[in-house]
C-alpha cells in the first residue's frame, strides 16, 4: 500500500512495483488516504502509522458509543470497548499499514449514525450514515465493475 501511495504522489502508473500489474483491485481509498498523510508529513511512513493508531483509538471510542446506544449500560459499553482495545488484530492492524484500520473506523462511524437514524428518524443522520457507508464500502466498487482486476477474478 505504501508503494501505491508513493506512486500516486509521484504521478507514476498505478501498478505494483514487483509484479507490474494494475493495482485497481486494491482499495482506492486507503492509498489516497496514505498519499495525503505522506504528502503532509514529507513522506513519513511513521506518521502514517501514527495516524493509523489514532484511527484505532477512534474505533474503540466509536465501539463504546455503539455499545452504549445498543445496551443502554455504560459498564457494558466500557467492557466491550476495553475488549476491543485488547484485541490482537486491532493492535496489529493499527501498526501495519493496511486498509482494515481505516475501513473499520468508517464502518463503525456509519453504524453509529445508522443507530441514530433508527432512534431519531433524522434525514441528516441518514445522509451521514450513507456517506460513511459509501466511503467505507466504495473500495469494492471498482473490483465489482472490473472482475479481471479483482483478487477473485
Amino acid at each position: 500500500f505504501a508503494a501505491a501511495a508513493t506512486r500516486l504522489l509521484d504521478r507514476t502508473p498505478y501498478v505494483t512495483p514487483i509484479a507490474g500489474f494494475d493495482e485497481a483491485h486494491y482499495a482506492p481509498l486507503h492509498p489516497l488516504f496514505m498519499a495525503a498523510v505522506l504528502a503532509i508529513t514529507n513522506r513519513s511512513l511513521v506518521a502514517v502509522k501514527a495516524v493509523q493508531v489514532v484511527l484505532g483509538v477512534v474505533t474503540i471510542w466509536l465501539s463504546y458509543r455503539i455499545g452504549r446506544r445498543l445496551l443502554r449500560n455504560d459498564r457494558a459499553a466500557l467492557a466491550g470497548a476495553f475488549g476491543l482495545a485488547l484485541l490482537p488484530e486491532l493492535i496489529a492492524f493499527t501498526h501495519y499499514v493496511w486498509t482494515e484500520t481505516l475501513f473499520t473506523t468508517l464502518f463503525c462511524a456509519s453504524f453509529l449514525f445508522l443507530l441514530r437514524v433508527a432512534e431519531k428518524r433524522s434525514a441528516r443522520d441518514a445522509g451521514t450514515s450513507t456517506r460513511f457507508w459509501s466511503v467505507s464500502c466504495g473500495q469494492y466498487q471498482r473490483s465489482a465493475a472490473r472482475p479481471e482486476t479483482s483478487c477473485d477474478g
